[in-house]
């Protein structure tokens, strides 16, 4: 028989619940069925009409209480090298090449790699955020994790997995859990991430000299800027190398491009210009899917 009910908004952008108008029957099933209207979609990225289904099968006994989320993570050492004409060495009587880029083309350092190598890095670390459910049988269908971290990065979910990724400094992160249900908030456990590898992070030296088979040497860039001035050169000392380059962080959590592997590509230098080709890294977002199954169609790249 129909159950007469209502569709609630959240606060949980993607998500709404269905409440009944009178208390469910222990142990029934009930089957949904219906369409969420989108008058103003445009088809494309979200549709006009999104069919809705589902089974719901109700707990015979009322649902335990929500218990704090223990979490554990899998953290991941990342590298990038910083490519310029002043952060090179290379064998004697070699010299790399600069070739200048514009607003769209940050531009690039040739070198070869068994001639030259960068003498600085950049360390930094990305991590999985797992937990325990909060909760089993049909509750769980209602319940959604939230991950509060440092710097303010927050993400949700209706499963209690997440990534954090770019820091260049140790951070601390919890989920808390909200029962959409009766609206309760179960704050989580904070836990630390990425102490054990403090001193691999933020600016790195390289020696160059572990992987050259000869002894590299660090020259002044030229009069033109494209290249080196072989005429005023000096020995690689690794105590005392070179230091220009972006090579700062601010240590906050962000989206990289160069997840789960290492990234060691060259850099080329920025030219003067009235934009700026490299973006700013900015939290990462998981999308929250709806509760019923709603997934969103991705606008196709072009």
């Amino acid at each position: 028989m129909p159950l007469a009910g209502a569709v609630e908004l959240t606060d949980l952008p993607g998500t709404v619940i269905w409440r009944p108008a009178t208390a469910w029957t222990a142990g029934a099933t009930y089957q949904i069925t219906g369409t969420a209207t989108n008058p103003e979609a445009d088809d494309v990225c979200l549709s006009k009409e999104l069919p809705i289904s589902g089974e719901v099968v109700i707990d015979t006994a009322p649902a335990a209480a929500l218990q704090p989320v223990e979490i554990s993570g899998v953290e991941m050492l990342q590298s990038v090298t910083n490519v310029t004409l002043e952060t090179l060495a290379c064998c004697p009587g070699v010299s790399p090449q600069a070739n200048f880029g514009d607003c769209d083309n940050p531009g690039s350092v040739d070198y070869d790699a068994s001639q030259c190598a960068p003498t600085q890095a950049f360390g930094y670390f990305d991590v999985t955020i797992t937990g325990a459910p909060a909760a089993e049988g049909p509750v769980a269908q209602q319940v959604v994790y939230v991950l509060n971290a440092d710097n303010g990065v927050t993400q949700s979910s209706l499963a209690p997995m997440f990534g954090l990724n770019f820091y260049s400094e140790p951070v601390c992160a919890a989920i808390d859990i909200i029962d959409l249900g009766s609206k309760t908030l179960v704050p989580g456990t904070k836990k630390c991430f990425g102490e054990a590898l403090v001193d691999q992070l933020g600016p790195q030296t390289i020696d160059p000299g572990a992987t050259l088979e000869c002894a590299p040497q660090t020259c002044a860039v030229n009069t033109n800027g494209d290249g080196w001035d072989l005429e005023m050169c000096t020995p690689f000392d690794p105590s005392n190398p070179p230091t220009t380059g972006p090579t700062e962080s601010d240590g906050s959590g962000a989206s990289g491009g160069s997840e789960g592997s290492d990234t060691s590509g060259q850099e080329g230098e920025k030219q003067a210009c009235a934009c700026d080709a490299t973006p700013s890294p900015g939290p990462l977002v998981l999308g929250l899917l709806g509760l019923l199954g709603l997934t969103r169609r991705r606008r196709r790249g072009r």
